[in-house]
């Protein structure tokens, strides 16, 4: 069992529309504070359990290095505490590899608990074929959710300063629809993701990205925990296809670890949609039944001050779904000239993805091909199996890529791939 870590969490500290999160007896991270910033000033007071809550994803990427106690700057409920502690034992066991102490010992003034009457639905918005087919549900439902988009500093994909189509497409769909948009701003996807080596080794599946594996669905719901009184917020949606209950790479997505949101707060909950059905059928379902939200379509993470960066894997999966459903790729702002003179490029990504990436990505592709055969799409269907080709080298390199061998000697790798292949492309 690893050395005993005393981390001690501070009050959080309001600063207007901000609250700054701190602790101290944690030296491993560079940093030893996190923010979040919301579009109005928060109205409750910094003793509340609702201002506390974002201290849990960040008490359960603590737990990951064994004996851990975290000193509450304030008294929680025996009842919360206690759903705290089994969140994070039951996510803990699941994606540490290590045994784990983890306890909390509780401060000394009580923490207020606010109740209210919730009324709306709040969809946790990044424009990709989730969230668009949870829009169009919710929507069919006869509910008007409001767009919540979180954003931050060094968020690939996500940083409003790098990726403002993101959140001009976000602001366009909600004012077609009468929706509205807010946009939640925090440091703590840098903070951690930044330091991501602490966790190699730590976590399952030979994967060393905490936020992924272990936080991506507890720290978008408890950072809305101080609005939601405000907002009147009755649940948070988010949309996590069946891809991600495959292994533990995105766990913290899947239908178990979502399940263990519930009971966080009596007033509102978390609802993680679509738990049930596989990427190409959300594809299917939005595409066919739903195509009037595909002009506010994006899924572009690398891109920089463009909708789609034509490079990625992202960018050729998302084209190859107009090609497969007949659907002019110009709604989503696809340039078909520019995507057939990069097409070979964007093969050759896709196939390097498919051996240093997700290892469930294959299945995706071949849920792929599957669909474009049986709709008869040769086009697409040939580009697919370029992708694919001699597919048992893919499985061949995953194999090594679940022991960690890829990861760590990914740059020359890639370059012997491509030398070996003949193709000569940007590292």
């Amino acid at each position: 069992m690893s050395a005993l870590y005393d981390i001690y969490l501070r009050r959080p500290r309001i600063e207007a529309n901000r609250i700054i999160y701190s602790w101290a007896g944690f030296p491993l991270l560079g940093g030893e504070s996190f923010w979040i910033e919301y579009p109005e000033s928060v109205s409750l007071e910094d003793s509340s359990y609702e201002v506390l809550a974002p201290y849990l994803a960040a008490c359960l990427a603590f737990a990951a290095f064994g004996k851990v106690r975290a000193h509450l700057p304030v008294r929680l409920d025996e009842a919360v505490l206690g759903l705290w502690l089994e969140f994070i034992r039951g996510m803990a066991a699941v994606v540490y590899r290590r045994a784990f102490a983890f306890e909390f010992v509780n401060g000394t003034e009580r923490a207020e608990q606010h109740f209210w009457e919730g009324k709306e639905t709040a969809l946790l918005f990044g424009g990709g074929t989730e969230s668009l087919l949870c829009l169009a549900r919710l929507r069919q439902d006869g509910l008007n959710p409001v767009l919540v988009g979180l954003c931050g500093p060094n968020w690939e994909g996500s940083n409003e300063e790098i990726n403002p189509h993101k959140f001009e497409l976000q602001d366009k769909a909600a004012k077609d629809m009468g929706l509205a948009s807010v946009k939640v701003r925090t440091s703590f996807r840098e903070v951690f993701k930044s330091h991501d080596e602490l966790w190699k080794g730590l976590l399952l599946d030979g994967t060393h990205n905490i936020v992924t594996t272990a936080l991506f669905s507890v720290f978008p719901f408890t950072f809305l925990f101080p609005v939601a009184a405000q907002w009147r917020l009755s649940r948070v949606v988010a949309g996590n296809e069946k891809d991600n209950n495959a292994g533990k790479f995105f766990y913290a997505s899947s239908a178990e670890a979502t399940g263990r949101l519930k009971g966080l707060h009596p007033c509102f909950s978390y609802d993680s949609y679509l738990n049930d059905i596989y990427k190409m059928d959300v594809a299917r379902e939005l595409f066919l039944k739903y195509p009037q939200y595909l002009p506010y379509h994006y899924s572009c993470i690398p891109n920089q001050r463009q909708r789609w960066c034509l490079e990625c894997p992202k960018c050729l999966c998302s084209y190859l779904y107009y090609k497969l459903y007949n659907i002019p790729p110009a709604v989503a702002g696809f340039d078909e000239a520019l995507i057939a003179k990069r097409m070979p490029n964007l093969i050759w990504r896709c196939r390097w993805h498919l051996v240093s990436g997700d290892p469930g990505e294959p299945l995706d592709y071949l849920n792929f091909l599957r669909e474009a055969q049986a709709s008869g799409n040769q086009e697409v269907v040939s580009i697919i199996r370029q992708m694919l080709d001699n597919i048992w080298w893919i499985r061949f390199l995953n194999f090594f890529r679940r022991l960690g061998i890829v990861q760590a000697f990914k740059k020359p790798l890639k370059k012997v791939f491509y030398l070996l292949h003949g193709h000569s492309i940007k590292i």
